[in-house]
């Protein structure tokens, strides 16, 4: 999904969970900036960016455009101590505000429409999500909402 897509969820379940601070900080990092990961994993995603804007629509085919970090078995092993270390620096943050976010963030992922390996290390079965990704009706509809939540 696009950046605005997770950064609506994120702000969403932060509003809800009523994070702030250093607590908001953890689960937009984890829910958000773990999208990262795509400009080490292909070159070929810079141009995605600009075809997408071309084109409406992402043109990615079949290159893996994510890390493992982003798969639910090895990602949120990762999140969870990624998670342990945050509340170790700031005391603050509980140790779940950033797995949650990020689980939240590999949900939504997982309904895309590319090759999924959800169990990678362990396996290498994978799935198709169902839905398309990156077209124009989702950059308005998440712009949309990211708009009513800083308005509110």
């Amino acid at each position: 999904m696009l950046l605005t897509s997770h950064l609506a969820a994120t702000l969403l379940l932060s509003q809800a969970l009523a994070f702030s601070g250093p607590e908001l900080a953890a689960a937009v990092i984890g829910g958000v900036a773990l999208d990262l990961d795509h400009l080490f994993i292909s070159r070929k995603w810079l141009g995605d960016v600009q075809n997408f804007f071309r084109k409406g629509t992402s043109t990615h085919g079949e290159v893996m455009q994510h890390s493992w970090l982003q798969e639910p078995l090895f990602g949120l092993a990762a999140g969870v101590f990624i998670g342990l270390g945050v509340q170790a620096v700031f005391a603050s943050v509980q140790w779940w505000v950033f797995p949650l976010s990020q689980a939240l963030h590999i949900g939504m992922d997982a309904l895309m429409n590319y090759e999924h390996r959800p169990l990678v290390p362990l396996s290498k079965w994978s799935y198709r999500g169902f839905v398309r990704s990156a077209t124009v009706t989702e950059t308005i509809i998440s712009s949309a909402a990211l708009l009513t939540i800083f308005l509110s």
